[in-house]
Protein backbone atom coordinates (compact mmCIF):
# COMPACT_ATOMS: atom_id res chain seq x y z
CA UNK A 1 0.00 0.00 0.00
CA UNK A 2 1.35 3.33 -1.07
CA UNK A 3 2.72 5.22 1.81
CA UNK A 4 1.39 9.10 1.82
CA UNK A 5 3.64 12.07 1.26
CA UNK A 6 4.45 14.19 4.83
CA UNK A 7 2.79 17.50 3.15
CA UNK A 8 4.95 20.85 4.49
CA UNK A 9 3.50 23.83 4.57
CA UNK A 10 6.13 26.76 5.19
CA UNK A 11 6.32 30.24 6.38
CA UNK A 12 8.80 32.53 5.00
CA UNK A 13 10.36 33.21 1.25
CA UNK A 14 13.92 34.42 1.55
CA UNK A 15 16.07 32.02 3.35
CA UNK A 16 13.49 29.30 2.82
CA UNK A 17 13.99 29.76 -0.62
CA UNK A 18 17.59 29.53 -1.20
CA UNK A 19 17.38 26.41 1.45
CA UNK A 20 14.36 24.55 3.20
CA UNK A 21 12.03 24.83 0.54
CA UNK A 22 14.46 23.07 -2.38
CA UNK A 23 15.80 20.97 0.88
CA UNK A 24 12.49 19.50 1.29
CA UNK A 25 11.40 18.69 -2.20
CA UNK A 26 15.09 17.03 -2.48
CA UNK A 27 13.49 14.66 0.12
CA UNK A 28 11.40 11.63 -0.64
CA UNK A 29 7.92 11.36 0.24
CA UNK A 30 7.76 14.75 1.16
CA UNK A 31 5.03 17.64 -0.97
CA UNK A 32 5.61 21.17 0.08
CA UNK A 33 1.95 22.48 -0.41
CA UNK A 34 2.02 25.74 0.36
CA UNK A 35 3.98 29.06 1.11
CA UNK A 36 3.23 31.72 2.97
CA UNK A 37 4.79 35.54 3.38
CA UNK A 38 3.81 38.97 4.53
CA UNK A 39 4.43 39.75 0.88
CA UNK A 40 2.18 38.02 -1.50
CA UNK A 41 4.36 38.96 -4.49
CA UNK A 42 7.13 36.97 -2.49
CA UNK A 43 4.99 33.86 -2.31
CA UNK A 44 3.43 33.66 -5.23
CA UNK A 45 6.86 34.49 -6.85
CA UNK A 46 8.03 31.37 -4.36
CA UNK A 47 5.26 28.87 -5.51
CA UNK A 48 5.91 29.66 -9.30
CA UNK A 49 9.37 29.17 -8.97
CA UNK A 50 8.79 25.70 -7.09
CA UNK A 51 5.76 24.00 -8.23
CA UNK A 52 4.01 25.07 -5.03
CA UNK A 53 0.03 24.82 -5.31
CA UNK A 54 -1.03 27.37 -2.73
CA UNK A 55 0.37 30.84 -1.41
CA UNK A 56 -0.76 32.94 1.36
CA UNK A 57 0.06 36.45 1.99
CA UNK A 58 -1.47 36.03 5.68
CA UNK A 59 0.18 32.63 7.72
CA UNK A 60 -2.42 32.09 9.53
CA UNK A 61 -5.44 31.89 6.56
CA UNK A 62 -3.33 29.13 4.92
CA UNK A 63 -3.46 27.16 8.55
CA UNK A 64 -6.89 27.15 8.66
CA UNK A 65 -7.40 26.54 4.60
CA UNK A 66 -4.41 23.36 3.98
CA UNK A 67 -4.54 20.33 4.98
CA UNK A 68 -0.49 19.92 6.50
CA UNK A 69 1.19 17.69 8.64
CA UNK A 70 4.48 19.75 9.01
CA UNK A 71 4.70 23.56 9.39
CA UNK A 72 8.39 24.98 8.79
CA UNK A 73 8.68 28.36 10.15
CA UNK A 74 11.67 30.04 8.58
CA UNK A 75 11.03 34.02 9.55
CA UNK A 76 12.16 36.30 11.74
CA UNK A 77 12.72 35.27 15.38
CA UNK A 78 10.07 37.58 16.94
CA UNK A 79 7.36 35.45 15.13
CA UNK A 80 8.62 32.56 16.42
CA UNK A 81 6.22 32.00 19.26
CA UNK A 82 3.04 32.98 17.66
CA UNK A 83 3.63 31.26 14.49
CA UNK A 84 4.43 27.80 16.55
CA UNK A 85 1.61 28.15 19.07
CA UNK A 86 -0.30 28.62 16.34
CA UNK A 87 0.46 25.33 14.52
CA UNK A 88 0.34 23.50 17.35
CA UNK A 89 -3.23 24.29 17.67
CA UNK A 90 -3.82 23.40 14.54
CA UNK A 91 -2.24 19.50 15.39
CA UNK A 92 0.58 20.20 12.54
CA UNK A 93 3.95 19.02 13.61
CA UNK A 94 6.66 22.19 13.41
CA UNK A 95 10.15 22.39 12.36
CA UNK A 96 11.60 25.94 13.30
CA UNK A 97 14.57 28.05 12.38
CA UNK A 98 17.05 29.37 14.99
CA UNK A 99 17.16 31.67 16.99
CA UNK A 100 13.68 29.80 17.62
CA UNK A 101 13.02 32.35 20.79
CA UNK A 102 13.04 35.93 21.79
CA UNK A 103 13.94 34.35 25.44
CA UNK A 104 14.00 32.12 27.75
CA UNK A 105 10.25 32.33 28.92
CA UNK A 106 8.89 32.56 25.16
CA UNK A 107 11.37 28.89 24.81
CA UNK A 108 9.88 27.44 27.57
CA UNK A 109 6.28 27.89 27.00
CA UNK A 110 6.97 26.68 23.26
CA UNK A 111 8.06 23.59 24.19
CA UNK A 112 5.58 22.77 27.35
CA UNK A 113 3.05 23.16 24.44
CA UNK A 114 4.89 21.12 22.24
CA UNK A 115 5.56 18.29 24.73
CA UNK A 116 1.84 18.90 25.55
CA UNK A 117 0.80 18.31 22.52
CA UNK A 118 2.56 15.42 21.45
CA UNK A 119 3.51 16.72 18.09
CA UNK A 120 7.36 16.40 16.82
CA UNK A 121 9.13 19.68 17.55
CA UNK A 122 12.36 20.47 16.10
CA UNK A 123 14.75 23.38 15.42
CA UNK A 124 17.14 23.44 12.61
CA UNK A 125 20.91 23.34 13.54
CA UNK A 126 21.50 21.92 10.15
CA UNK A 127 25.67 23.08 10.68
CA UNK A 128 25.56 19.76 13.19
CA UNK A 129 25.65 17.75 9.96
CA UNK A 130 28.27 19.23 8.17
CA UNK A 131 31.16 16.41 7.34
CA UNK A 132 34.15 17.50 9.08
CA UNK A 133 31.92 18.58 12.55
CA UNK A 134 30.64 14.95 12.49
CA UNK A 135 33.97 13.52 12.23
CA UNK A 136 35.40 15.59 14.93
CA UNK A 137 32.30 14.24 17.16
CA UNK A 138 33.52 10.42 16.72
CA UNK A 139 37.47 11.33 17.03
CA UNK A 140 36.51 13.58 20.29
CA UNK A 141 34.65 10.48 21.12
CA UNK A 142 37.12 8.09 20.41
CA UNK A 143 39.50 9.76 23.26
CA UNK A 144 41.46 11.37 20.73
CA UNK A 145 42.10 14.83 22.77
CA UNK A 146 42.43 12.84 26.05
CA UNK A 147 41.18 15.32 28.84
CA UNK A 148 40.05 18.15 26.39
CA UNK A 149 41.50 21.37 27.73
CA UNK A 150 42.04 24.63 25.59
CA UNK A 151 39.66 25.18 22.91
CA UNK A 152 39.76 28.11 20.57
CA UNK A 153 37.15 29.08 17.87
CA UNK A 154 37.96 32.42 15.45
CA UNK A 155 34.71 31.96 13.29
CA UNK A 156 35.40 35.89 11.57
CA UNK A 157 33.25 36.53 8.36
CA UNK A 158 33.18 39.98 6.41
CA UNK A 159 29.43 39.90 5.09
CA UNK A 160 28.32 42.54 7.45
CA UNK A 161 31.42 45.25 7.13
CA UNK A 162 30.57 47.17 4.68
CA UNK A 163 27.48 49.51 5.54
CA UNK A 164 26.36 49.60 1.92
CA UNK A 165 26.97 46.36 1.85
CA UNK A 166 23.34 44.98 3.05
CA UNK A 167 20.28 46.91 3.83
CA UNK A 168 18.19 47.46 6.77
CA UNK A 169 16.35 44.95 7.80
CA UNK A 170 14.77 43.01 10.99
CA UNK A 171 18.95 41.61 10.83
CA UNK A 172 19.67 45.09 12.49
CA UNK A 173 16.90 45.14 15.24
CA UNK A 174 17.85 43.37 18.13
CA UNK A 175 14.04 43.89 19.01
CA UNK A 176 13.40 41.24 16.46
CA UNK A 177 15.72 39.17 16.95
CA UNK A 178 18.14 39.82 14.48
CA UNK A 179 22.69 39.89 15.46
CA UNK A 180 25.19 38.12 14.64
CA UNK A 181 24.70 35.83 17.71
CA UNK A 182 21.51 34.77 17.20
CA UNK A 183 22.44 33.92 13.61
CA UNK A 184 25.85 32.36 13.42
CA UNK A 185 26.29 31.28 17.03
CA UNK A 186 23.59 29.64 17.79
CA UNK A 187 25.08 27.19 15.35
CA UNK A 188 28.13 27.72 17.21
CA UNK A 189 27.07 27.07 20.84
CA UNK A 190 25.20 23.67 19.17
CA UNK A 191 28.55 22.71 17.93
CA UNK A 192 30.07 23.22 21.05
CA UNK A 193 27.63 21.52 23.59
CA UNK A 194 27.69 19.07 21.19
CA UNK A 195 31.63 18.04 21.25
CA UNK A 196 32.18 18.97 24.84
CA UNK A 197 29.64 18.75 26.93
CA UNK A 198 27.83 21.30 29.59
CA UNK A 199 28.66 24.64 29.61
CA UNK A 200 28.63 26.01 33.14
CA UNK A 201 30.49 29.42 33.20
CA UNK A 202 29.87 32.03 30.21
CA UNK A 203 31.79 36.17 29.42
CA UNK A 204 30.49 37.60 26.95
CA UNK A 205 30.84 40.81 25.20
CA UNK A 206 29.00 41.71 21.97
CA UNK A 207 29.62 44.72 19.90
CA UNK A 208 27.85 46.89 17.15
CA UNK A 209 31.08 48.15 14.37
CA UNK A 210 28.32 49.29 11.99
CA UNK A 211 25.76 51.48 13.79
CA UNK A 212 24.02 52.04 10.69
CA UNK A 213 22.62 51.08 7.43
CA UNK A 214 20.84 52.11 4.19
CA UNK A 215 17.19 51.47 3.61
CA UNK A 216 16.05 49.47 0.78
CA UNK A 217 14.87 52.65 -0.83
CA UNK A 218 18.55 54.13 -1.07
CA UNK A 219 17.49 57.52 0.70
CA UNK A 220 17.08 56.72 4.32
CA UNK A 221 18.95 55.10 6.96
CA UNK A 222 18.11 52.91 9.93
CA UNK A 223 20.19 52.94 13.03
CA UNK A 224 21.32 49.41 14.08
CA UNK A 225 20.82 48.37 17.34
CA UNK A 226 21.75 44.53 17.05
CA UNK A 227 25.42 43.14 17.56
CA UNK A 228 27.90 42.29 14.52
CA UNK A 229 30.44 41.13 16.30
CA UNK A 230 31.37 38.70 19.72
CA UNK A 231 33.46 37.54 22.04
CA UNK A 232 32.86 34.87 24.53
CA UNK A 233 34.52 33.32 26.94
CA UNK A 234 33.61 29.55 28.41
CA UNK A 235 34.22 26.99 30.93
CA UNK A 236 32.85 23.17 30.64
CA UNK A 237 31.71 20.71 33.70
CA UNK A 238 35.21 19.25 32.31
CA UNK A 239 36.86 21.92 33.18
CA UNK A 240 37.95 22.91 29.74
CA UNK A 241 37.84 26.24 28.53
CA UNK A 242 37.18 27.94 25.45
CA UNK A 243 37.64 31.26 24.03
CA UNK A 244 35.53 32.68 21.14
CA UNK A 245 35.85 34.97 18.82
CA UNK A 246 32.74 35.19 16.54
CA UNK A 247 32.35 38.32 13.86
CA UNK A 248 30.83 39.65 10.83
CA UNK A 249 32.42 42.71 10.13
CA UNK A 250 36.45 41.19 9.57
CA UNK A 251 37.41 40.89 6.45
CA UNK A 252 39.10 38.57 4.52
CA UNK A 253 38.01 36.46 7.58
CA UNK A 254 38.54 33.01 8.15
CA UNK A 255 37.05 29.65 10.19
CA UNK A 256 38.93 27.85 12.81
CA UNK A 257 39.11 25.86 15.68
CA UNK A 258 41.40 24.35 17.60
CA UNK A 259 40.69 22.10 20.11
CA UNK A 260 43.51 20.97 22.78
CA UNK A 261 43.46 17.38 24.78
CA UNK A 262 46.21 15.98 27.38
CA UNK A 263 46.65 13.32 24.33
CA UNK A 264 46.24 15.39 21.19
CA UNK A 265 44.93 18.05 19.07
CA UNK A 266 42.22 18.64 16.43
CA UNK A 267 42.37 21.34 13.66
CA UNK A 268 39.04 22.09 11.95
CA UNK A 269 39.59 24.74 9.14
CA UNK A 270 37.09 26.40 7.39
CA UNK A 271 34.46 24.16 8.61
CA UNK A 272 35.73 21.28 5.57
CA UNK A 273 38.78 19.92 6.70
CA UNK A 274 39.91 18.30 10.08
CA UNK A 275 43.68 17.98 10.69
CA UNK A 276 44.87 15.78 13.86
CA UNK A 277 48.04 15.57 16.04
CA UNK A 278 49.22 13.44 18.55
CA UNK A 279 51.38 13.99 21.87
CA UNK A 280 54.56 16.26 20.20
CA UNK A 281 53.18 15.22 16.86
CA UNK A 282 52.17 17.91 13.72
CA UNK A 283 48.94 18.52 12.65
CA UNK A 284 48.05 16.26 9.59
CA UNK A 285 44.94 16.10 7.43
CA UNK A 286 42.29 13.67 8.52
CA UNK A 287 40.04 11.74 5.64
CA UNK A 288 36.46 12.36 5.99
CA UNK A 289 35.08 8.76 5.42
CA UNK A 290 32.62 8.67 2.72
CA UNK A 291 29.49 7.57 4.64
CA UNK A 292 29.71 11.26 6.58
CA UNK A 293 29.31 13.04 3.32
CA UNK A 294 25.99 13.54 1.21
CA UNK A 295 26.08 15.17 -2.10
CA UNK A 296 23.12 17.26 -2.68
CA UNK A 297 23.18 19.63 -5.97
CA UNK A 298 23.24 23.40 -5.48
CA UNK A 299 23.66 25.63 -2.54
CA UNK A 300 25.85 24.25 -0.21
CA UNK A 301 23.78 24.44 2.83
CA UNK A 302 21.24 22.02 1.28
CA UNK A 303 23.44 18.93 2.12
CA UNK A 304 23.66 19.30 5.82
CA UNK A 305 19.56 20.04 6.15
CA UNK A 306 18.45 17.67 4.03
CA UNK A 307 19.97 15.39 6.52
CA UNK A 308 18.78 16.66 9.65
CA UNK A 309 14.70 17.22 7.63
CA UNK A 310 15.21 13.32 6.88
CA UNK A 311 15.38 12.99 10.47
CA UNK A 312 12.20 15.11 11.48
CA UNK A 313 10.64 13.61 8.39
CA UNK A 314 11.08 9.92 10.47
CA UNK A 315 9.93 10.92 13.36
CA UNK A 316 6.52 12.54 12.03
CA UNK A 317 5.98 9.43 9.72
CA UNK A 318 6.13 7.91 13.09
CA UNK A 319 3.51 9.81 14.71
CA UNK A 320 0.81 9.61 11.74
CA UNK A 321 -1.95 12.56 11.71
CA UNK A 322 -2.94 14.41 14.46
CA UNK A 323 -6.29 15.82 14.68
CA UNK A 324 -6.53 19.95 14.95
CA UNK A 325 -6.48 21.00 18.59
CA UNK A 326 -10.15 22.78 19.66
CA UNK A 327 -8.95 26.90 20.37
CA UNK A 328 -9.07 28.43 23.56
CA UNK A 329 -9.11 31.81 24.08
CA UNK A 330 -5.81 32.86 25.58
CA UNK A 331 -4.69 31.93 29.04
CA UNK A 332 -7.85 29.58 29.34
CA UNK A 333 -7.70 26.09 30.83
CA UNK A 334 -8.86 23.35 28.55
CA UNK A 335 -11.74 20.92 30.39
CA UNK A 336 -10.79 19.04 33.50
CA UNK A 337 -7.74 21.70 33.52
CA UNK A 338 -9.23 23.53 36.57
CA UNK A 339 -7.74 26.57 35.91
CA UNK A 340 -4.15 25.13 35.40
CA UNK A 341 -1.95 25.19 32.14
CA UNK A 342 -2.00 22.50 29.55
CA UNK A 343 1.30 20.67 31.28
CA UNK A 344 0.08 20.51 34.75
CA UNK A 345 -3.49 19.58 33.73
CA UNK A 346 -1.99 16.88 31.85
CA UNK A 347 1.36 15.39 34.38
CA UNK A 348 1.04 17.47 37.37
CA UNK A 349 3.60 19.43 38.71
CA UNK A 350 6.23 17.16 38.50
CA UNK A 351 6.09 16.78 34.82
CA UNK A 352 6.20 20.53 34.61
CA UNK A 353 9.73 20.45 36.84
CA UNK A 354 11.00 18.09 34.38
CA UNK A 355 10.39 20.29 31.51
CA UNK A 356 11.16 23.25 33.08
CA UNK A 357 14.93 21.84 33.36
CA UNK A 358 15.14 20.17 29.88
CA UNK A 359 13.40 23.29 27.64
CA UNK A 360 15.52 25.86 28.68
CA UNK A 361 17.50 28.01 25.83
CA UNK A 362 18.89 27.24 22.41
CA UNK A 363 17.46 23.51 20.98
CA UNK A 364 19.46 21.69 18.28
CA UNK A 365 19.35 18.81 15.66
CA UNK A 366 18.95 16.82 19.13
CA UNK A 367 15.99 19.06 19.82
CA UNK A 368 13.52 16.25 17.68
CA UNK A 369 10.90 15.23 20.11
CA UNK A 370 7.10 14.20 19.81
CA UNK A 371 7.96 10.04 19.35
CA UNK A 372 8.34 7.41 21.94
CA UNK A 373 10.59 7.87 24.48
CA UNK A 374 12.83 4.81 23.84
CA UNK A 375 13.09 6.53 20.30
CA UNK A 376 13.81 10.36 21.39
CA UNK A 377 16.78 12.17 20.21
CA UNK A 378 18.91 14.01 23.05
CA UNK A 379 17.14 16.48 24.86
CA UNK A 380 18.78 20.13 25.26
CA UNK A 381 19.23 22.38 28.16
CA UNK A 382 20.13 25.89 28.68
CA UNK A 383 24.14 25.52 28.66
CA UNK A 384 23.93 21.86 29.39
CA UNK A 385 23.79 18.75 27.70
CA UNK A 386 22.08 15.08 29.00
CA UNK A 387 24.91 12.38 28.69
CA UNK A 388 22.75 10.53 26.28
CA UNK A 389 24.09 13.58 23.80
CA UNK A 390 27.52 12.21 24.43
CA UNK A 391 25.66 9.84 21.34
CA UNK A 392 25.82 12.57 18.63
CA UNK A 393 23.28 13.84 16.93
CA UNK A 394 23.28 11.71 13.83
Amino acid sequence: MPVAPVRVAVIGTSFASAVQIPGFQRCDGVEVVAVASGREERARAAAAKFGIPRAFADWRAMLDEVECDLVSIVTPPYLHREMALAAFEHGRHVFCEKPFAMDVSEAREMVERAECSGLVHAVDHEFRYRPARRLLKEMVEAGHLGEPRVIRWGWLMGMLADPNGRAWSWWSEREKGGGWFGAIGSHLIDSLLWWFGDITEVSAHLNTFVTRRPHENGRDWGDVTADDDVALLLRFASGARCTVDLSSVTRPGSNRLEAYGSDGALLLLEDAELHAAAGKGSFAPVEIPARLVREVEGDPRLAPFVELAERVLARVRGKGRRRRLRRLPAGAARPGGHGRGPCQRRHGPHRRRRADRRLRGQAAPGFVRGSRRRDRLPTRRLGRVSPSDRRGGG
